[in-house]
Protein backbone atom coordinates (compact mmCIF):
# COMPACT_ATOMS: atom_id res chain seq x y z
CA UNK A 1 0.00 0.00 0.00
CA UNK A 2 2.50 2.50 0.94
CA UNK A 3 4.66 1.85 -2.07
CA UNK A 4 1.19 2.49 -4.23
CA UNK A 5 1.14 5.83 -2.44
CA UNK A 6 4.85 7.05 -2.74
CA UNK A 7 4.91 6.02 -6.41
CA UNK A 8 2.03 7.82 -7.44
CA UNK A 9 1.58 11.04 -4.65
CA UNK A 10 1.02 13.98 -7.03
CA UNK A 11 2.04 17.26 -4.55
CA UNK A 12 -0.36 19.98 -5.78
CA UNK A 13 1.66 22.76 -7.39
CA UNK A 14 -0.25 25.54 -5.00
CA UNK A 15 0.37 23.83 -2.50
CA UNK A 16 3.91 23.56 -2.84
CA UNK A 17 4.42 27.19 -3.97
CA UNK A 18 2.17 27.86 -0.99
CA UNK A 19 4.88 25.51 1.13
CA UNK A 20 1.63 24.28 2.38
CA UNK A 21 1.42 20.80 3.97
CA UNK A 22 0.49 18.62 6.92
CA UNK A 23 -1.76 15.31 7.40
CA UNK A 24 -4.60 14.08 6.21
CA UNK A 25 -7.06 11.27 7.10
CA UNK A 26 -8.62 9.67 4.91
CA UNK A 27 -11.95 7.61 5.68
CA UNK A 28 -12.79 4.79 3.18
CA UNK A 29 -14.68 1.53 2.89
CA UNK A 30 -13.83 -1.78 1.51
CA UNK A 31 -16.97 -2.74 0.09
CA UNK A 32 -18.15 -7.00 0.09
CA UNK A 33 -16.67 -6.80 -3.44
CA UNK A 34 -12.91 -5.73 -2.05
CA UNK A 35 -13.19 -2.53 -4.04
CA UNK A 36 -12.76 1.01 -2.12
CA UNK A 37 -15.79 3.20 -2.00
CA UNK A 38 -16.77 6.06 0.20
CA UNK A 39 -13.46 7.50 -0.06
CA UNK A 40 -13.67 11.25 2.55
CA UNK A 41 -11.45 13.10 4.38
CA UNK A 42 -12.06 13.06 8.10
CA UNK A 43 -9.22 15.93 8.97
CA UNK A 44 -8.11 18.21 6.56
CA UNK A 45 -5.17 20.31 5.25
CA UNK A 46 -6.99 22.31 2.28
CA UNK A 47 -8.91 21.20 -0.66
CA UNK A 48 -5.98 20.44 -3.16
CA UNK A 49 -3.65 18.66 -0.98
CA UNK A 50 -7.28 16.38 0.26
CA UNK A 51 -8.38 15.85 -3.08
CA UNK A 52 -4.60 13.85 -3.63
CA UNK A 53 -5.09 12.06 -0.77
CA UNK A 54 -8.45 10.72 -1.72
CA UNK A 55 -7.34 10.16 -5.41
CA UNK A 56 -4.34 8.28 -3.85
CA UNK A 57 -6.71 5.97 -1.98
CA UNK A 58 -8.92 4.90 -5.14
CA UNK A 59 -5.89 3.95 -6.21
CA UNK A 60 -5.57 1.23 -3.78
CA UNK A 61 -7.24 -2.79 -5.67
CA UNK A 62 -7.73 -5.57 -5.06
CA UNK A 63 -8.18 -5.96 -1.23
CA UNK A 64 -9.57 -9.10 0.70
CA UNK A 65 -13.34 -8.29 2.09
CA UNK A 66 -14.00 -8.61 5.80
CA UNK A 67 -15.75 -11.73 6.90
CA UNK A 68 -17.99 -11.80 9.57
CA UNK A 69 -19.72 -15.67 10.55
CA UNK A 70 -18.34 -16.28 6.94
CA UNK A 71 -20.04 -13.67 4.77
CA UNK A 72 -18.38 -10.53 3.05
CA UNK A 73 -18.83 -7.71 5.00
CA UNK A 74 -18.03 -3.82 4.76
CA UNK A 75 -15.35 -2.73 6.76
CA UNK A 76 -14.55 1.04 7.41
CA UNK A 77 -10.74 2.63 7.39
CA UNK A 78 -9.02 5.63 8.00
CA UNK A 79 -5.70 6.10 6.99
CA UNK A 80 -3.24 9.15 7.42
CA UNK A 81 -1.25 10.61 4.84
CA UNK A 82 1.45 12.77 5.28
CA UNK A 83 2.55 15.63 2.51
CA UNK A 84 5.29 18.15 2.71
CA UNK A 85 6.91 20.24 0.19
CA UNK A 86 10.06 19.56 -1.55
CA UNK A 87 9.58 15.77 -1.10
CA UNK A 88 10.60 16.24 2.80
CA UNK A 89 7.99 13.01 3.38
CA UNK A 90 9.85 10.83 1.32
CA UNK A 91 12.99 11.82 2.62
CA UNK A 92 11.75 11.34 6.09
CA UNK A 93 9.63 7.87 5.41
CA UNK A 94 13.25 6.49 4.03
CA UNK A 95 15.10 7.50 6.87
CA UNK A 96 12.59 5.96 9.09
CA UNK A 97 12.72 2.79 7.53
CA UNK A 98 16.65 2.77 7.25
CA UNK A 99 16.84 3.12 10.69
CA UNK A 100 14.35 0.06 10.50
CA UNK A 101 16.86 -1.75 8.90
CA UNK A 102 14.02 -2.30 6.47
CA UNK A 103 15.59 -2.18 2.56
CA UNK A 104 13.58 -0.65 -0.36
Amino acid sequence: MKSIIEENMQYPKSARKDRVGGRVVVQFVIDTTGDVADIRTVESVREDIDQEAMRLISLLKGWTPGTMDGKKVRVQYQLPLNFYPDNKWKKAYQEAKAREGIAH
